[in-house]
Formats: C-alpha cells, sequence, structure tokens
C-alpha cells in the first residue's frame, strides 16, 4: 500500500455502509522468508442493520442513491430525518452522505449523533475521517482519540492509535 489517506468502505446488502478514512504510513516488513509489506494493524468495521421502519426505509433509498452516484437524491432523502432521531440513526445516515461525498452533510449529521449521544464511537470515528479528508490534521488527530476512548475493543483501539501514530510524523509546510 502506498503512503497516504486511504478511504476503506465496506458495503453488503441488508447493511449500513461502514466508512473510514485513515492515514497509512505505519509499514513493517513482512518476516519468515516472505517480500513486502503490511499494515501492523487490522481494520475492524462491525456493520449494522438499518431500522425495520420509515428512518430505516430513509436511509436505505438514501444508501441506494449514493451507490448510483445520486448525490442530490442523497441530500433530498437525509434531509426529511425525523425530528427526534437517535444518535445510531444519525450516525447511519452520516456514513451514507459520506459514501455519497457529501462531506459538509456527513459532518453535520455526525456532530448531530454526538450531540444525541456524546459517547457514540461511529459518530467520534465519522469525525475523525471527515477531518482527515479535509486534511485538518490536528483535529483528526484529536478525533480519533476521542474515538479511541469511546471503544473498549482492543483491535479498534490498535488501528486508532496506528493512525494517531501516523498523524503525529505529519509535517505541513
Amino acid at each position: 500500500m502506498q503512503p497516504g489517506i486511504w478511504l476503506f468502505e465496506v458495503f453488503a446488502p441488508n447493511y449500513m455502509p461502514e466508512t473510514v478514512a485513515l492515514p497509512i504510513r505505519i509499514l513493517t516488513t513482512v518476516s519468515m522468508g516472505t517480500s513486502g509489506m503490511s499494515l501492523i494493524w487490522d481494520l475492524v468495521l462491525k456493520m449494522q442493520t438499518p431500522s425495520d421502519d420509515v428512518s430505516g426505509r430513509l436511509v436505505a433509498d438514501a444508501l441506494e442513491a449514493a451507490r448510483a452516484g445520486k448525490p442530490d437524491v442523497v441530500r433530498s432523502a437525509l434531509s426529511q430525518i425525523p425530528t427526534d432521531p437517535s444518535s445510531q440513526f444519525l450516525a447511519g445516515a452520516a456514513r451514507v452522505a459520506l459514501a455519497a461525498r457529501d462531506l459538509p452533510l456527513a459532518q453535520t449529521l455526525f456532530k448531530r449523533a454526538l450531540e444525541e449521544d456524546p459517547s457514540s464511537y461511529r459518530a467520534a470515528l465519522g469525525i475523525a475521517s471527515i477531518f482527515l479528508l479535509q486534511r485538518d490534521f490536528d483535529s483528526a488527530s484529536r478525533a480519533f482519540d476521542a474515538a479511541r476512548s469511546r471503544t473498549r475493543d482492543k483491535d479498534e483501539q490498535k488501528f486508532l492509535s496506528a493512525a494517531i501514530g501516523d498523524l503525529a510524523t505529519i509535517k505541513v509546510r
């Protein structure tokens, strides 16, 4: 893998998309007679199913539009968010906006998810990804650290720590 910012996306039928942007710089030589380079961590993305109600169908329709390359339809669909959405719903809608490459909408929805539930790991990880895609490395580092503090999963903590370490090596001129 080449060094840089990588956007990892996972799509599967009947599941919400999972998307995370990560800096990739920490590479280590593979041992035991093989050649090449490999990451020193495993990326963990835990997919969720959309709710089985009007809100879930709204996000599923928006996801279908995102996959079809119709960002205006995505924005229109996600503008119909219920008046009292859950943090999980908002974070899912934000991941759909991110899949449509609508960073301002995704950032707004991730922030709303954090306001609804300040302990939301998915929302904090989403905010970190947005900052990274915007090349705001200091804010991305702080947001990855906030996401790391919201999870107990050791594998998630490991790739987040690697991201934080990678961001610490970036020198902006």
